[in-house]
């Protein structure tokens, strides 16, 4: 009789993933996350290849793993949140297994990447007056450790004029601006990233003076004593002073602008008009009104030295004097204590910046 011999091939058997673990389930841009996970086959022999697609666009990990290995685990970088234009994004890590034989399973796990905002770090600027028609230029220094965002910066020149928009660039941009009147002007900086986070600061102060009549101007910063903020004692910081004052030809009453912020404290006084200003040698004193934080009705006394004149002893100094037109309480005074008298007043060693003393032509 004839012999029939029959070879018979046993079904493959599909891999069975479980769900991948995704550690940990939230990150922020330009952190790293891991993956990993086991699997199963009924076919001890079979080797097999994972491939990890990590949901960003980015190339996807392959991993071979041997007959017998039945686990699998990898990390990846998230350099940036995606799409842009979201705080955050979540993204769907899908693992697929193949075992070369048609054997093919996959299982997906999760994992939320967040924006973080942009940093900024510096903002260089002039560091003395500038003459009407000068140039003033700012340069603004900030990071992001997001290293894929773009960012926008956008100077306010507190002026009226059209802001300057800044939208392409390293981590370091630079504008320029030509002020049209003299004053005090804070400069209000932002950096924004293209993920909805922003950073903002302000430049305080660029002070612009008209060199055609003799004229006071300053700019920089005081280390505020403890005691010279009434409604807090023992607070101490920076208080960042800008002023120009002068009298126009054929005029009585001087004009500029005063302003003063104490930092660590909700405290900004604005001018809004002066009474008078007294030069002598190498000292000047202005007197007027303004307005703390927005409104109110409070006085002010300006009391500064110009070092460089004859008298001034190489020291550049500043007291300012603010209180309660009402009331008549004083609610910040750097030389507290101290007469009023522009003789006595002994004003306070400035930190940074200058005070300008000019002579008329």
């Amino acid at each position: 009789p004839a012999t029939v011999t029959l070879t018979v091939n046993p079904a493959n058997s599909v891999p069975v993933l479980e769900l991948p673990i995704v550690t940990p389930p939230v990150i922020n841009e330009n952190d790293t996350a891991m993956v990993s996970g086991s699997l199963a086959d009924a076919d001890p022999l079979d080797s097999h290849v994972i491939t990890i697609a990590w949901g960003d666009g980015t190339p996807n990990t392959v991993l071979n793993l041997a007959p017998g290995v039945f686990i699998y685990s990898a990390a990846h970088q998230y350099l940036d949140d995606r799409p842009t234009a979201t705080a955050s994004d979540l993204n769907t890590v899908t693992v697929t297994a193949d075992d070369g034989h048609g054997g093919r399973a996959s299982a997906t796990g999760r994992v939320t990447v967040n924006n973080l905002a942009p940093v900024i770090a510096s903002v260089a600027g002039p560091t003395v007056p500038l003459a009407l028609g000068s140039t003033a230029s700012l340069s603004v220094n900030f990071s992001d450790v997001g290293t894929l965002d773009t960012h926008t910066v956008r100077l306010s020149w507190d002026d009226g004029t059209e802001d300057t928009v800044l939208s392409s660039g390293g981590f370091t941009r630079v504008a320029s601006h030509a002020y049209e009147a003299a004053g005090v002007y804070a400069v209000g900086i932002t950096v924004a990233d293209d993920d909805t986070g922003v950073a903002a600061t302000t430049f305080e102060f660029i002070v612009i003076y008209d060199p055609n009549d003799g004229f006071v101007t300053g700019g920089g910063w005081i280390n505020s004593p403890a005691g010279a903020y009434a409604a807090s004692p023992s607070l101490t910081g920076k208080g960042s002073f800008g002023f120009v004052a002068k009298y126009q030809k054929g005029t009585t009453v001087p004009v500029g602008e005063t302003e003063f912020q104490l930092h660590g404290a909700q405290f900004n006084f604005h001018s809004t008009v002066y009474e008078w200003l007294v030069i002598s040698g190498p000292l000047a004193q202005c007197k007027g009104s303004g307005t703390l934080n927005g409104s109110g009705d409070y006085g002010f006394l300006v009391t500064a030295t110009d070092g460089q004149i004859l008298g001034g002893l190489g020291v550049d100094r500043f007291r300012i004097k603010i209180w309660d037109k009402v009331t008549g309480t004083v609610v910040y005074d750097n030389v507290m204590g101290a007469l009023d008298d522009v003789g006595v007043s002994d004003p306070q060693q400035i930190s940074g910046g200058s005070i300008v003393i000019h002579k008329g032509n």
